[in-house]
């Protein structure tokens, strides 16, 4: 029987356990914890900036969709190890769930989380490289462009996203037999798009964030460690091969790390990011 699918029986077989502070915490080591982020309220997803040395961070609203506090991504350097914290003023944050940066280091805020299936449509929200370089010092970003975003088959619960050749791929987080993934073009510049099913993957457990590499190898995250799909877009793949399994608990972001030595920067939902060789 496939990892994958073992954890899925594991995880649908004990539901109370689930619940405790065991699995809530995870399996993470102290020393590999990196740094802490303690100004963004769960921790719920993050993206490496080439460009400007740092990880950007969002976190979930827990259902304060305008409270300023909830409205804030954060810039942490891992070779400084400073932070800076900035504030969004014309968004709201229903529950950000996916932030990635797109081929001219555009910065997007995906408000894609549906725990209860019952969401009319999603938001995407940029924020541009040029504004970023320009108020960087402010502290504050205006969003530049908003997309509405409805789902041709309904609702769907999404924590993990991405953006290749102009596409940003949406993936569902749900527990079962199959996880769709579906896509929006960003060069068609609409304030209102339709998702278009790509894909889809087999038995994997909750799925909380994802990282593209130019291999054309998809890694996603979840409670259990980190899944790989070799030539994903290519051959639309759709069986996982194990990358590194462990209990986590609560992880919400996957970063890659293009330092070295070690590969993988995940995220907890209580602000610890460390390193994951």
């Amino acid at each position: 029987m496939r990892p994958c699918r073992l954890f899925l029986i594991f995880f649908m077989t004990f539901p109370v356990l689930a619940q405790s502070n065991f699995f809530t915490k995870g399996l993470i080591n102290q020393e590999d914890v990196l740094f802490n982020i303690k100004n963004i309220f769960e921790v719920s997803g993050g993206v490496f900036d080439v460009q400007r040395d740092c990880i950007w961070v969002i976190g979930d609203s827990s259902g304060s969709a305008k409270n300023p506090k909830r409205l804030r991504v954060s810039c942490h350097s891992l070779l400084s190890d400073k932070n800076k914290t900035y504030q969004i003023i014309n968004a709201e944050n229903i529950d950000w769930e996916v932030i990635t940066i797109d081929s001219e280091n555009n910065l997007w805020i995906l408000d894609v989380g549906d725990n209860l299936h019952n969401r009319n449509f999603v938001m995407a929200y940029k924020i541009s490289a040029k504004q970023i370089n320009e108020r960087e010092n402010l502290l504050v970003f205006r969003v530049d462009r908003k997309i509405k975003i409805y789902y041709k088959d309904g609702a769907m619960d999404v924590e993990a996203g991405f953006i290749a050749n102009d596409k940003l791929y949406l993936i569902e987080k749900n527990i079962g037999m199959k996880q769709k993934i579906v896509s929006i073009n960003l060069k068609i510049v609409l304030s209102v798009h339709y998702a278009l099913p790509v894909t889809h993957l087999i038995n994997m457990p909750y799925i909380t964030d994802a990282v593209y590499a130019d291999s054309d190898e998809l890694f996603v995250l979840t409670y259990y460690g980190i899944f790989s799909f070799k030539d994903f877009l290519t051959n639309n793949s759709k069986i996982a091969d194990p990358y590194k399994l462990r209990y986590w608990g609560q992880v919400e972001s996957l970063v890659k790390n293009p330092y070295g030595p070690y590969s993988f920067i995940v995220g907890h939902e209580d602000g610890r990011f460390f390193k994951v060789e």
